[in-house]
């Protein structure tokens, strides 16, 4: 009741960059925009016409109801031939399209699929009377409708929840996402005591000096002002927008030192290890860590601690929001692939504050824009990292921000569905 003609094989001499018909093949049916042409004049069973009911059986193959002029189609399309009586076109479409995913587990070749006649021809095909075949096309083509509605609404709630999240990170970084509070020490205090904490790691032997430690405040001029080796200079340019009162500016070095190495004294100790693939993008802190003696990671990795904060120096990782706060650690320490920035924040600084900043987008895209390294090999650079300019609350206000943005980051998810 259904007859396949075959197209026409061409050779490559055949086929013309510009000539009276255009020839139909595979890749044109699908997706490629690049035609080839013929001036050869053949039988009409070789060229196709508006409206033809086609399908293309090899490579990507199914249906296609043919909405150009007149065209010689290749050998690997078939023309669908039936009587109009019997069939509705659309039916046919239709049927075709649900029968593709069974003919695909009867294809033959290995690089590329074919449909067979040999194949096709014993299909059944269920032939309801040709007013429900027209009825049952309705009802189709109504629910692919509210299909693609869904799509459409559904990649624009997924757009919507992303600007949501970058707007929830800007608010928590410029003091506008959880009220302050008067009684908060301010972080002018907190930076006090990091660098007593500082000094402490210092003496221990376990921190080197900062030669050119800066400090950044306002004078009475109203400007801001860094000092850094007893020089002050003027930065109010650098300063990105105004913080409230009871926070401060200052580098992301003068709260924790940046790719640190640890020092663990039985190379036979096990620690954990984790590479870049186990390192989960988005706005979670999520990853998967196994285990190696200290031996095996101490040279050639990144060295990771208990409770430092992890992110991808390297694009498009780095773009993708692959960051982490390390806890769990076997032993309390380990290492990662070296495609990794750490920051070991000083107490009494909380790292998943430092862990949202690095998230947001205002630091992605200043980033990104100094990136180093040739397309494909582009990283972040440490001293880009150590510089920037980090609004710092008070330690109180920190955690308050923390539950606010996972809080309002889990009602997003909800979303989804």
């Amino acid at each position: 009741c259904i007859k396949l003609l075959n197209g026409r094989a061409y050779k490559q001499n055949e086929l013309l960059q510009q000539g009276r018909y255009k020839v139909l093949r595979v890749g044109n049916f699908f997706t490629n925009s690049s035609w080839y042409y013929s001036d050869l004049e053949l039988e009409p069973e070789k060229y196709c016409y508006p409206g033809d009911l086609l399908y293309a059986w090899s490579a990507s193959f199914g249906p296609q109801i043919w909405t150009g002029p007149k065209t010689i189609f290749h050998y690997h399309i078939w023309n669908v031939k039936f009587s109009g009586k019997l069939f509705d076109k659309s039916f046919l479409y239709h049927f075709f399209m649900y029968d593709k995913d069974k003919l695909q587990g009867a294809t033959t070749g290995s690089t590329m699929i074919h449909v067979s006649m040999e194949h096709m021809n014993p299909r059944f095909i269920p032939i309801p009377p040709r007013a429900e075949q027209q009825r049952i096309v309705a009802q189709i083509e109504s629910l692919l409708k509210c299909v693609d509605e869904i799509d459409r609404e559904s990649e624009t709630l997924e757009k919507s929840i992303t600007l949501a999240k970058q707007k929830i990170l800007d608010l928590a970084i410029r003091g506008k996402l959880v009220p302050q509070d008067p009684k908060d020490e301010p972080a002018s205090e907190l930076l006090k005591k990091v660098k007593a904490e500082k000094e402490a790691l210092i003496k221990a032997g376990k921190l080197k000096r900062d030669k050119h430690e800066s400090f950044i405040f306002r004078g009475d001029d109203i400007c801001y002002h860094e000092n850094i080796d007893g020089k002050s200079s003027d930065i109010t340019g650098e300063i990105p927008f105004e913080l409230p009162q009871s926070w401060i500016w200052c580098r992301i070095g003068n709260i924790g030192t940046i790719n640190p190495r640890n020092h663990v004294a039985d190379d036979s100790t096990m620690v954990s290890f984790m590479p870049m693939t186990q390192l989960e993008g988005g706005y979670g802190s999520n990853y998967t860590l196994s285990e190696r003696t200290w031996q095996d990671v101490k040279t050639g990795f990144t060295h990771i601690q208990e409770n430092d904060v992890v992110f991808a120096k390297i694009t498009p990782c780095f773009q993708n929001r692959k960051s982490a706060i390390m806890r769990g650690l076997k032993n309390g320490y380990g290492a990662g692939t070296t495609e990794l920035h750490v920051i070991r924040c000083f107490f009494p600084v909380f790292p998943e504050y430092i862990l949202w900043f690095l998230k947001n987008q205002t630091f992605i895209s200043d980033a990104v824009s100094t990136i180093q390294g040739v397309v494909g090999q582009q990283r972040i650079d440490a001293n880009f990292i150590r510089n920037y300019l980090l609004p710092l609350p008070p330690l109180s206000e920190q955690k308050r921000i923390v539950a606010q943005v996972e809080k309002l980051l889990s009602v997003l998810e909800t979303m989804r569905g």
